[in-house]
Formats: structure tokens, sequence, C-alpha cells
């Protein structure tokens, strides 16, 4: 395992952590909200990236990493519109499992931001040590995996 994967492990166990102290309606908000922006991400940004290229004349290396983030981010901030229902109805429903529960939505929050970050850097082919995380990190694989089209 190299340092990329120990940092992404690291920064999941924090997660865990944080998501434990935090509880389940916060963090099963946060993961609800991430977890559809990084979908969005994933199924959005070939399309995003094609128009981006188009209206700008800019290479692919650069439009694909940039309509991902873009996705994300826009599906991210359009999501907060629910924050207080669902904040209401998790906390009724699932009361008994608070912490547990939020242990295990922080965990799966973290390893989607993480898998973002690397999915991210993966996408731009001009960067320093783009074929080592893609290629030879436990991460790199798992966003290669999960990023369609790449």
């Amino acid at each position: 395992m190299i340092l990329v994967d120990a940092l992404a492990a690291a920064y999941v166990a924090y997660g865990v952590m944080r998501g434990r102290k935090r509880g389940l309606p916060d963090e099963a908000y946060r993961l609800l909200r991430f977890g559809t922006a990084f979908a969005a991400g994933c199924g959005l940004y070939g399309l995003v990236s094609a128009i981006i290229g188009k209206i700008l004349s800019l290479a692919g290396d650069v439009t694909a990493p940039l309509a991902f983030v873009g996705t994300v981010g826009g599906a991210w901030w359009l999501l907060r519109v629910v924050k207080q229902s669902f904040l209401a109805w998790s906390s009724a429903r699932f009361a008994p499992f608070i912490q547990t529960g939020g242990a295990v939505a922080g965990g799966l929050r973290t390893a989607l931001v993480v898998l973002s970050i690397v999915a991210t850097f993966s996408m731009a082919e001009r960067a320093p040590g783009h074929a080592a995380v893609s290629r030879e990190t436990w991460v790199g694989r798992i966003a290669g995996w999960v990023m369609p089209g790449r």
C-alpha cells in the first residue's frame, strides 16, 4: 500500500469517527447529498465535457475534470433544498441508530469524497503522477472501476 492508499484509509477512518459524533441524521443527509452529486458527476461528465469542449474549444484532458467537478458541485448545491425535511424525517425514524448509523454513513461519505478526488486527478492525464495513482493504488483502481468511460 502506498502513501495515497494510506492517506485515503486514514481519512475514511476519520470520517467514521466524525460520523459517530455527528449522528445518523446529519451524516445520512451528507451521504445522500454527496452520493447523489457523485452519481450525477459520473453519469453526466462525458456529456458536459463534450459541451464545454465545443463551446470553449478546450482539449478533453481539461474539460473532463472540469465537467466532473462542475456537475458534482451543481448537484451538491441543489440538494441543500431538502436538508431540513430530511433531517426531521431521519431523526424520528432512526432514533435508536444515531451513533452507529452516523459512523457508517460518515465512512461511506468520506470514501466517496476520496473516490471523487482520485477520479478527478486520474482524468487529468498531464498531471504528474497520474499513471501511478491511476494504476498502482487501490483507490485509483476502484475509482477507475466506478467512473464509466475511463
